[in-house]
């Protein structure tokens, strides 16, 4: 396990020495999930980017975004459907 002040201090070194752009730390153990999350109603969600005032409001903040928005895929069927909500690619 990399939970020591010393083994975070070598990662970070380590990631300076290899100038990378990005650094992804997983985690074996997950905190549990809160109580008030809940699975994403898609056909709510669909409806929502019908909404002239959803719309607009994407509309601004995509004009400051800086982050893409990217997706995991594990079927053709769940990319095309990242896709379709505004994924920018995947992976």
């Amino acid at each position: 396990m990399n939970d020591s002040d010393e083994s975070l201090n070598n990662i970070a070194l380590r990631a300076r020495e290899i100038r990378c752009d990005k650094v992804q730390l997983n985690t074996v153990t997950r905190p549990a999930p809160e109580s008030f999350a809940k699975a994403v109603d898609f056909q709510k969600m669909q409806d929502a980017t019908e909404n002239p005032r959803f719309q607009q409001f994407m509309n601004i903040a995509d004009k400051y975004r800086t982050m893409k928005v990217r997706t995991n895929a594990d079927t053709p069927e769940d990319a095309a459907q990242a896709l379709e909500f505004g994924a920018e690619g995947i992976g």
